[in-house]
């Protein structure tokens, strides 16, 4: 494979995995109010604070042989992690962590709260006698309101 073709295609992975991955993180983070929640901001915010070479060493040690991701990784597939695509695109996910979650952090953060509730129960038409449940709330609050605003906003 030539190193545009991986390129484009370690790209399109990452992308792929930090928009799955990434935009619920950010909506936790952005509506929870969880007294833990700074450690999980400290925790993606990691890889800004390291420095590239000490990030890249601990991926190493993580994912070779004697790591706990390799280790693991030859357990579930009988080959090494670190050196392949696989382990090329975990580091890279490792490292655009926190800028997929922190700027989409703060689109969810600037949606008004009272647009948000107000908008759920407007377009279902759900009175104050009939509360929606917690998974239904989230597919309510994160696709009818904030998903489409966030989009034109970026868009």
């Amino acid at each position: 494979m030539n190193s545009l073709g991986l390129s484009f295609e370690l790209a399109g992975c990452v992308a792929a995995i930090l928009l799955l991955v990434g935009t619920p993180v950010a909506y936790w983070l952005a509506y929870s109010s969880w007294r833990g929640k700074f450690l999980l901001e400290s925790i993606v915010a990691l890889p800004l604070v390291l420095p590239p070479t000490v990030l890249g060493f601990y991926a190493l040690l993580a994912m070779g042989p004697r790591g706990p991701l390799g280790k693991l990784w030859i357990a579930l597939f009988g080959h090494g992690l670190a050196f392949t695509f696989s382990g090329l695109v975990l580091a890279s996910i490792v490292y655009s962590f926190p800028f997929a979650v922190q700027p989409l952090m703060v689109s969810f953060e600037s949606v008004d709260q009272k647009l948000l509730d107000g908008e759920g129960k407007a377009v279902n038409n759900r009175s104050e006698h009939q509360p929606a449940e917690g998974g239904e709330r989230f597919a309510e609050s994160f696709f009818l309101y904030p998903c489409p605003a966030w989009s034109r906003r970026w868009c």
